[in-house]
């Protein structure tokens, strides 16, 4: 019914986890990821067949009925994310505990004497109570939907005077919970904004927080850390905490996307291509995906339906697309008209614009939008200070395709290692 394991990760839908990544960069045991249902997971826990685990939602709290045994953390927490087997008894352990702990660490967060709120009531909010708490926080607020006398609800955080908020959930994983259940603006007194969510990479909740003056932070170090720890009961010795940054940038070396933005002739799809190749990525270019699906080219398809139909099936795409990993993605012209498709884009995405001197450029009618001079420089001026307001970085695109792509690769490099 299962894989045989030595190692792995056991949760609900783990299939877009990094945790297979960076416990192989941690170790030469294979490890494996295993999405299980509430009743298989009751079957794998019962069968022991397997050396260490780590668990994932939503079984942190539901793995404890089959252990024998609790580390004090996990006892107190009643938070367990890692199992060892040592001859059949099962020893449960919360390594999220020293995730968090570095975390906070490493970003420079002092929490103590902070009035903090915890979104969520799942398995990860206790662990992060308990920390706070240890770490003499002043005030904890746990955030729920439904108020009782344990929680407050989202529309109270709102008028409260808050200087960390965690988000212990995991709304903002996928395009179904991509909307944010408040607003940060109406929080008083906020300073950080931390996201236990590490995929997306810049969930929106932080690109919200971002356009304040705060400091914003994602769940990669906490997830690193707290698979080291594991590594370390599963492999029953020490690793060096200094692994952690060097594991830290593969990580997002095979996980961020590149999304090319740009006029039409600007040469996004050619250099998209050639990469793709370079960097070992993906290739997605979103008029030929549209194309792909509704059977028709995108100046037919705009000439019968329409530029707000086409605009529709780009949106469709550029949704489904922001939620993948290690891809490059050559975007239509128009894509920044949509502040929602750049919202999703930034969420796995460093943004490059790519320009090209009009010079260079031979026009012709395969553009449906931009087939001469004239019609080019009118979307140009419409869309120019987009591309800038979007960018991350800006290449132009005026000699060879294989140098325009070493400026990328070079830019890309250097906000992975900074």
């Amino acid at each position: 019914m299962f894989k045989a394991m030595k190692f792995g990760l056991v949760g609900n839908d783990v299939s877009k986890s990094f945790s297979k990544l960076i416990h192989d960069l941690f170790s030469n045991d294979k490890y494996l990821l295993l999405s299980l249902k509430s009743d298989e997971f009751e079957t794998f826990m019962n069968k022991k067949e397997f050396i260490g685990l780590n668990i994932t939602k939503p079984y942190k709290k539901d793995v404890i009925k089959y252990l024998d045994e609790l580390d004090d953390i996990a006892s107190i927490t009643k938070s367990v994310n890692t199992v060892i087997n040592c001859n059949g008894r099962l020893i449960g352990y919360n390594t999220d505990y020293y995730g968090l702990k570095y975390l906070l660490m490493k970003n420079k967060v002092d929490v103590e004497g902070k009035t903090i709120a915890i979104l969520g009531t799942g398995g990860v909010s206790s662990t992060v109570e308990f920390v706070l708490n240890e770490l003499n926080a002043k005030k904890i607020y746990k955030v729920s939907r439904n108020k009782n006398v344990d929680f407050i609800t989202y529309s109270d955080l709102q008028k409260k005077n808050i200087e960390v908020i965690i988000n212990a959930t995991p709304r903002g994983m996928n395009e179904k919970s991509f909307r944010p259940l408040f607003n940060l603006k109406k929080i008083n007194g906020l300073e950080t904004v931390i996201d236990l969510i590490y995929n997306p990479l810049n969930s929106l909740l932080l690109q919200e927080a971002s356009k304040l003056p705060i400091k914003t932070i994602n769940g990669l170090d906490m997830l690193i850390e707290q698979a080291r720890v594991a590594e370390e009961l599963f492999q029953n010795k020490e690793i060096d905490i200094n692994e952690n940054d060097k594991v830290y940038k593969k990580v997002l070396d095979k996980n961020l996307n590149i999304a090319l933005i740009g006029m039409p002739y600007s040469g996004k799809s050619t250099i998209g291509f050639k990469l793709s190749q370079v960097l070992h990525k993906d290739f997605t270019d979103i008029d030929m995906f549209v194309e792909a699906d509704c059977g028709l080219k995108i100046k037919q398809f705009i000439k019968e339906k329409g530029e707000k139909a086409f605009r529709r099936e780009e949106h469709k795409k550029i949704k489904f697309i922001s939620f993948q990993n290690n891809e490059i993605i050559s975007c239509g012209g128009g894509v920044v008209l949509n502040k929602s498709n750049m919202n999703l884009l930034k969420q796995n995405s460093i943004i490059v614009y790519l320009r090209r001197d009009i010079d260079l450029i031979k026009f012709d009618n395969s553009r449906p939008l931009s087939s001469n001079k004239n019609d080019y420089l009118k979307l140009l001026k419409e869309r120019e200070k987009l591309y800038e307001m979007y960018a991350d970085v800006i290449v132009d695109n005026n000699e060879t395709v294989e140098f325009a792509v070493s400026e990328i690769v070079r830019e890309y490099y250097e906000i992975i290692n900074n």
